[in-house]
């Protein structure tokens, strides 16, 4: 028996309702073009059937039928996936087709189209909003019916304008978009955060309402740029701003409030230029768009959806390859014969600057017009390349082409000077690879001194692949301090750098433990879970009153001890090997966050304990940079023969908030040394001195503790005052019993000073008490020892001078990624 054909309205209201359910189960998204389709759709079938606009119920003549519908229903409603996206979409289709012969017409007005041709408008917009999510959300699997461009044509031989159309903004939250009237979408094209083309924005609109509530615009948007001047590092940055009537009775009077933002590549890590439908989940909050932000859309459940549609011409434009770095100038360079000696000291004189002076017009426009002359004058100044890099007019070509020959012949004269051309400034693909290729060039113990700004600048690579990503997993292959290092560096990166960068993080993270093997990664899942112990222990001695928490410290490390079995290393160091805690030994410090001093059993059994301490409650990054600079620094006076005889320590963020710091051993803080005979220690001269006799009874061993003294205490005190060290006090600064002083605790950097209301704290650019020069001058008199001091210090800031270059482009880097720096 033949089944009954279905009647009209009921087909119509089962198509409504399957569309409505698929857009649901793919994140409440619906495209203005299947909007239309829908409407279409009902209007096709008026005047004879009134559609219900509340689609919740569906009436469908015959048993079969209704099972019919139950089971689309049901394949639609089944878990997201690569598969089920795809699949529902057929569902849709077969659904659609297969009834077109049951169709009944009678009472149809078919003066638009009929109702076939409504239906397949439907199918279109179904295959849309599938293609939409696939190609956003799913990268590298596509449906059926999608046929990607064979097609390639060089974007050089482009020569239309660059246009996105707007069309809609989806998953809105009500409650917050209530206040604002209108909506408007801006946009821009950014390279290296300069402007590329013009502004452009969408018009007004305001908030519609379907299936669910959404912005339509559906306006193209153009950018008056033709493709062919696009850069591969270009990107699309939009803002979504929320518009407020203002008193003015001008209907044009708005208060635009910027209230979301997205970036978008344009080009994909094969060169191929953006085109299609796409889904792009936007940032929000207070931060305001920056063009050197994470190309990276907002993945989160709460995120707007912004639906884009790229221009299709039907090809595949394709940027092409950089052509190999000749080793010569361009013919078409006019070079003179000589470099005149007046433009010869103006060019030398601006690339003797700090990289923190902005260049004019007319500076820019000198170096510029003289590019080709820089090379043979100024490539042994470290800043004569990037003075180059920030003047050029525009990277299309042939100034692009100009940059790249002068790349190919500039010579490199220290590895440590490619450190700058990793600005975030400098977007061009082969200047980062240049780059990359410079700092190829060090040791691993360099490479190391580098690589928590290396590390960071990641995040300003267009693609996960680029050339400082090879580099440093493959140094990390090589060497197993590398590889150590490059770890804990890439994990505190991926949790504290928030969802915009953590993906980037994460993805090198899997990447680095897919090549070191399975051992390498055992040993660094055992260091994870010693630290999530270690991280329960801390939680609860500090929830423990004072009385009890050595008794708590010692029950908690003795289950740790139970846990850990085996020889493990410690984050702080590859060459930290123990085997166990040594419960008994292990205590913790009277403070706010309560640190643990933990002490571990050495796996040489003639090796002594090895003690840390770890903090929970503090972002040590901070620390790092200081220690890093501070080492730095070291590194410079030693290969100046210039031995200060500096101490310091290593220290490993193990997460955002907790890490692992070296114990120096045979040290007591300023503060316990002078009040060893009371209070008023503090106020007197000698107890420094007397507190080192201690230690050193012999002439020569006091004598060589008062030399260890004057050279750290001359050390640190030109370290905190170049680094704008703040907060310093008795109780962070330390000495050893061989005499060696050195600092802890660096809260407060880079002139950051602690205030108590209008009124600096830190009033002395950095601290030598009357104690200090107690010990230095071995006497309450001045002697020649200080002055010798005095020439120490002058000695050791001329010297960190001549390396000006290095010590600015680590921190502006730092500067520059946002690290949260106090």
């Amino acid at each position: 028996m033949q089944p009954s054909p279905v009647p009209i309205p009921a087909l119509v209201q089962t198509v409504i309702s399957c569309v409505r359910l698929l857009c649901e189960r793919l994140l409440y998204v619906e495209p203005p073009s299947l909007s239309d389709a829908i409407n279409h759709l009902r209007q096709t079938c008026k005047p004879t059937s009134c559609l219900d606009d509340n689609i919740g119920g569906v009436a469908i003549d015959g048993q079969q039928r209704e099972d019919e519908y139950s089971d689309k229903e049901e394949k639609i409603r089944s878990p997201v996936n690569r598969t089920s996206v795809t699949r529902a979409g057929d569902v849709l289709d077969d659904y659609i087709i297969g009834n077109e012969d049951d169709i009944t017409d009678e009472g149809v007005d078919n003066s638009g189209g009929g109702i076939v041709e409504a239906l397949e408008l439907v199918r279109e917009g179904v295959h849309h909003l599938v293609t939409m999510y696939c190609l956003s959300l799913l990268p590298g699997y596509l449906p059926e019916w999608w046929a990607e461009p064979k097609k390639v044509v060089p974007l050089s031989k482009q020569t239309r304008v660059f246009r996105v159309k707007a069309c809609a903004l989806h998953k809105l939250p009500i409650i917050d978009f209530r206040r604002y009237s209108h909506f408007q979408l801006e946009a821009c094209i950014y390279h290296g955060g300069l402007p590329v083309s013009k502004r452009t924005s969408s018009p007004p609109a305001k908030i519609s309402h379907s299936f669910f509530s959404s912005i339509v615009w559906k306006k193209w948007l153009n950018f008056g740029v033709p493709l062919s001047h696009l850069p591969r590092e270009c990107r699309l940055c939009l803002t979504l701003h929320g518009l407020e009537t203002t008193s003015s009775t001008n209907d044009r009077g708005w208060n635009r409030t910027p209230i979301a933002w997205v970036i978008q590549k344009l080009f994909d890590s094969r060169g191929v230029l953006i085109f299609g439908p796409r889904l792009l989940g936007m940032w929000g909050g207070d931060e305001v768009m920056d063009p050197l932000d994470s190309p990276y859309p907002n993945t989160s459940r709460d995120a707007v959806l912004l639906e884009l549609l790229f221009e299709d011409s039907g090809e595949r434009v394709k940027y092409e390859e950089a052509p190999p770095i000749t080793s010569h100038a361009p013919s078409s360079a006019k070079k003179p014969g000589a470099t005149p000696s007046l433009l010869y000291r103006g060019l030398k004189k601006m690339a003797d600057r700090d990289r923190f002076s902005s260049l004019s017009m007319e500076d820019e426009k000198l170096i510029w017009s003289n590019r080709f002359l820089l090379r043979d004058h100024l490539s042994s100044s470290p800043r004569g390349l990037p003075l180059l890099l920030l003047s050029t007019p525009h990277w299309r070509p042939p100034h692009r082409d100009d940059v790249w020959a002068v790349l190919g012949v500039w010579p490199c004269h220290d590895p440590v000077h490619g450190l700058e051309l990793l600005d975030p400034q400098l977007a061009d693909g082969i200047v980062r690879k240049t780059a990359v290729s410079w700092l190829s060039g060090l040791h691993d113990d360099d490479l190391c001194d580098f690589l928590p700004q290396l590390v960071q600048s990641l995040r300003h690579d267009n693609y996960e692949r680029g050339a400082m990503a090879e580099l440093l997993l493959r140094r990390a292959v090589l060497s197993p301090r590398v590889a150590h290092s490059l770890y804990w560096q890439l994990r505190i990166l991926a949790t504290a750098s928030g969802e915009r960068y953590g993906v980037r993080y994460r993805n090198m993270t899997q990447a680095l433990d897919v090549l070191l093997g399975e051992r390498i990664r055992a040993e660094f899942t055992t260091q994870e879970e010693l630290v999530e112990q270690l991280v329960a222990v801390a939680a609860v001695v500090k929830a423990t009153r004072d009385a009890h928490r050595q008794t708590m410290l010692v029950h908690e490390l003795q289950r740790v001890k139970e846990r850990m079995v085996g020889d493990f290393r410690l984050p702080l160091s590859p060459s930290l090997l123990v085997r166990g805690v040594d419960v008994e030994s292990s205590s913790f410090f009277n403070s706010n966050t309560v640190p643990l001093k933990i002490s571990f059993l050495n796996s040489d059994p003639f090796g002594d304990n090895i003690d840390i301490i770890f903090k929970v409650g503090d972002d040590l990054r901070q620390d790092i940079l200081v220690l890093q600079m501070i080492k730095l620094m070291e590194k410079i006076w030693l290969r100046a023969g210039l031995d200060l005889k500096m101490v310091t320590y290593d220290c490993v963020a193990t997460g955002q908030d907790h890490g692992m710091l070296e114990v120096v051993t045979d040290s007591s803080t300023l503060r316990a040394i002078q009040t060893e005979r009371g209070v008023t220690g503090s106020f007197k001269d000698k107890p420094l001195s007397n507190w080192l006799m201690r230690y050193n009874t012999s002439e020569t061993d006091y004598r060589k503790a008062i030399d260890n003294f004057t050279c750290s205490c001359a050390g640190y005190c030109v370290a905190t005052y170049v680094l704008g060290i703040c907060d310093r006090h008795n109780d962070n600064i330390m000495v050893k019993r061989s005499g060696h002083m050195f600092h802890i605790d660096f809260g407060k950097i880079l002139g950051n000073a602690q205030m108590f209301g209008s009124i600096k704290r830190d009033r002395v650019p950095f601290v030598l008490t009357r104690d200090m020069a107690y010990v230095i001058n071995d006497g309450d008199r001045p002697t020649s020892r200080f002055q010798q001091f005095v020439d120490l210090c002058c000695t050791a800031y001329n010297e960190l001078r001549r390396h000006t270059h290095t010590l600015l482009s680590l921190l502006s880097l730092v500067i520059s990624l946002d690290n949260g720096v106090a």
